[in-house]
């Protein structure tokens, strides 16, 4: 035990024993569980399986599970399928158990004899069924059998079962008419329909209410669980925009974040966004006063830059394949004949394209690569410069035919890694280098 220095008052002994080491205090280690040597449970004729509850119950006691499920289905094998039967189980030490079988359940017998289904949701005001009194004999006859019960009189037996059939909404006459209970049996019939038809009702409007909040619970996980893919910059470098997985691109204005006398620390939180559609947006590229947005459906979207900065946003335009495994990663705009707006892009389909954006239609295919593209920028002398998953950066000249005129294969030298892959996943040049 502990003792607490005297030094210390009372309200600071806390304190002191809370910044004990935890080796000094001892980690409380949990109590073994000791299960009594009998178990009680009730399981369906014939239907016995390791599935829970009676698994787990079972194989905290360690008991063979599978062994028992198979002893108790060849047992109950004479008996109709789905019977509820309650199952003694005396446990031994080394595991083995005797297992004893007891008649059906007064529940179900008792409903069986009133000739129902399920019993009264409301017993005091409901009656699902009825028995005589010669079936409560009967059935107490049938109860009296099991070993729990030799003790006890038929009579107390049936005043037990009487008992049971208040609690199920089943009243007890002398004699019934057949031809009147008949009727009672075929009006109860539908009520037992409609109760059914309105649980599953109530059932399939809780599951919409949770599918809902699950919805909504996930559109909000979708702000901590995703991948911003690009950026980019108004022509004025007022805004960035910022492209993510979900299909969203967040505007933030970094005028105030420009300003020379301005230090802070704080977040700087998004101005506005805008959402496309159920695709996420691979790349963001500022062309003039137009912002365009390559996609995971393989088309491009373009956005005035002059809409975005009044939060008034429309769509101006789109082209590309609406094929989904042609994604769109990159983009890029022709430095040639700057009269004509044009751009490249490429992506999943290997291939570059080249489109007229004016008229939304493609001029070039560019075809050479055998794998994913993930990168294009302009070369000396008006040339083009791509890389791709297969390892190659090839150059490309568009007045020289749709063939790249030169190939370079980094993963060929003798300064590759080859464990490192041979992708490309971005290339830059200037009038010495690539």
């Amino acid at each position: 035990m502990l003792k607490v220095p005297v030094m210390f008052p009372p309200d600071k002994a806390v304190q002191y024993i809370k910044k004990f080491p935890r080796k000094v205090l001892g980690k409380p280690k949990p109590e073994k569980v000791e299960h009594p040597p009998y178990y009680f449970t009730v399981v369906k004729a014939g239907m016995a399986a390791p599935a829970p509850p009676l698994g787990p119950e079972l194989g905290e006691r360690g008991l063979n599970v599978a062994g028992f499920c198979k002893d108790f289905n060849e047992k109950t094998k004479s008996y109709f399928a789905g019977v509820p039967l309650p199952v003694d189980l005396d446990i031994n030490p080394d595991r083995s158990y005797k297992m004893e079988l007891r008649t059906p359940t007064s529940e179900w017998m008792l409903l069986r004899a009133a000739g129902v289904r399920k019993a009264s949701l409301d017993p005091k005001i409901e009656v699902c069924g009825k028995v005589t009194v010669k079936h409560l004999y009967e059935i107490a006859k049938i109860k009296k059998q099991d070993n729990w019960l030799k003790g006890y009189s038929l009579r107390h037996i049936c005043e037990t079962l009487l008992e049971e059939c208040r609690k199920l909404g089943i009243q007890v006459v002398h004699r019934l008419d057949p031809v009147e209970y008949r009727e009672f049996l075929e009006q109860r019939k539908i009520v037992v329909d409609e109760q059914i038809k309105a649980a599953e009702e109530a059932k399939a409007a809780k599951l919409l209410r949770m599918a809902e909040a699950t919805m909504v619970d996930m559109e909000a996980l979708t702000d901590y669980y995703t991948t911003n893919f690009s950026s980019c910059y108004s022509p004025d470098g007022k805004y960035l925009a910022v492209a993510d997985s979900c299909g969203r691109i967040f505007i933030f204005g970094l005028a105030k974040l420009l300003r020379s006398n301005v230090t802070t620390t704080k977040v700087n939180r998004c101005t506005f966004s805008l959402k496309r559609k159920q695709c996420a947006i691979y790349v963001l590229i500022t062309i003039d006063d137009q912002l365009l947005c390559g996609c995971s459906d393989g088309t491009v979207v373009a956005y005035s830059w002059i809409d975005i900065c009044k939060q008034k946003i429309h769509q101006l335009y789109a082209f590309g394949a609406d094929n989904q495994s042609s994604e769109v990663n990159c983009i890029l705009g022709e430095k040639q004949n700057e009269s004509v707006p044009r751009v490249f892009t490429s992506g999943g389909d290997n291939m570059i394209h080249l489109w007229d954006i004016e008229n939304k239609k493609e001029m070039h295919k560019l075809a050479g690569h055998t794998d994913y593209i993930h990168a294009l920028a302009h070369g000396p002398h008006g040339t083009l410069i791509s890389g791709s998953e297969d390892g190659t950066i090839r150059f490309w000249d568009v007045k020289a035919g749709t063939k790249p005129i030169h190939v370079i294969k980094p993963f060929e030298s003798d300064c590759s890694n080859p464990n490192r892959g041979k992708w490309i996943g971005a290339v830059a040049s200037n009038s010495d280098f690539v």
